[in-house]
């Protein structure tokens, strides 16, 4: 199951909706990008949570 609409750009947005969606093979034949921006967002949320709790 893939996104229906088709980013008008570079293919990130649908790519990272593919991603949220778990298809992965969708994400990476939109933009191989948008699996380096989804894992640099999930290392941000954690490195934040962590810093917190550390404090």
């Amino acid at each position: 199951m893939g996104v229906d609409f088709a980013c008008p750009g570079c293919g990130l947005r649908t790519g990272i909706f593919n991603l949220l969606r778990g298809n992965v093979e969708g994400a990476v034949r939109c933009n191989p990008f948008s699996v380096v921006v989804i894992l640099a967002a999930v290392f941000s949320v954690v490195d934040t949570f962590v810093g917190l709790i550390r404090k």
